[in-house]
């Protein structure tokens, strides 16, 4: 059994962060980096800023995709072939104004699950990586919270597999309103669109110089077996003209929000997802 367990840094805030070490073109192993180990990432892998040129230019304002073989710090010389992404201008700008622990790189870790390489467990202490094939232990845990497999769906707000059905209710006034809702690991807490949070009528404060404000909300995963409903988590009310990586802003859920209770256990090639009790 091989099973590498990661401590989650505190300077992440709870964001699960993993050391990549990147197989040059010529052949060099680069120094290992802190990429963000996100459920949500939808675009391949980033080739992380310092790593950058081995691979062309970083001024440039086209993107361009390699196929890359990669280490991970504590898995010995084992090789993971991954695509990997050599971004455009603005993103890698936003590296050397932001860089970690403000910003990382992010490592599409379904390629990782759909290639068969291993299992992922998350929680508040430890990103948990095991052999495929190998027994997890944290899928025993009760209560057990089956989601659909992570696949691209129609109607989705972006091309990421980890979006779900769900309901944002006011925990005052019980009015609910449906929406897609995305199930990461990578966000530091629940940042919802401000039409879901104004459709049910939560109260918040006045929207800051980020066009963001904190709250408190609840959620009805309707897609879950058992449903899962969180009563009465902070979130963040999001109003700016992009989110995330860009697009309009959407409802990422996930980190210390959804780890203080659960473990995110997700397995095998069809990216089975399994929020369990703790």
């Amino acid at each position: 059994m091989t099973e590498v367990k990661i401590p989650v840094p505190s300077d992440a805030k709870g964001r699960p962060i993993v050391k990549l070490s990147l197989k040059e073109p010529r052949g060099n192993w680069t120094d290992y980096y802190p990429y963000n180990f996100d459920t949500g990432a939808s675009q391949p892998t980033d080739i992380a800023l310092p790593f950058a040129p081995k691979w062309g230019s970083t001024t440039s304002s086209s993107t361009k995709d390699f196929t890359v073989y990669c280490r991970i710090e504590g898995w010995g010389n084992k090789e993971f072939k991954l695509t990997l992404r050599l971004q455009d201008k603005s993103h890698y700008s936003q590296f050397k104004s932001q860089p970690p622990p403000t910003r990382y790189p992010l490592c599409r870790v379904r390629d990782l699950l759909i290639a068969g390489y291993m299992s992922i467990v998350y929680n508040k202490e430890y990103t948990i990586m095991r052999d495929v094939g190998d027994p997890i232990p944290e899928l025993n845990g009760t209560p057990k919270h089956v989601f659909p497999d992570m696949r691209r769906r129609s109607g989705t707000p972006t091309s990421g597999w980890q979006w779900y059905r769900g309901l944002m209710e006011n925990p005052t006034t019980k009015k609910t309103y449906e929406d897609w809702f995305g199930c990461n690991t990578g966000d530091r807490r629940f940042i919802i669109r401000r039409t879901a949070v104004d459709k049910v009528g939560i109260k918040y404060p006045p929207l800051g110089s980020d066009d963001m404000a904190d709250t408190t909300g609840s959620i009805h995963w309707m897609e879950a077996s058992p449903d899962l409903y969180m009563q009465n988590v902070p979130i963040t009310v999001d109003d700016r003209d992009s989110s995330a990586r860009g697009g309009d802003p959407r409802n990422l859920c996930g980190g210390p929000n959804f780890l203080d209770k659960y473990n995110i256990v997700i397995w095998d090639k069809l990216c089975h997802l399994n929020i369990v009790g703790k």
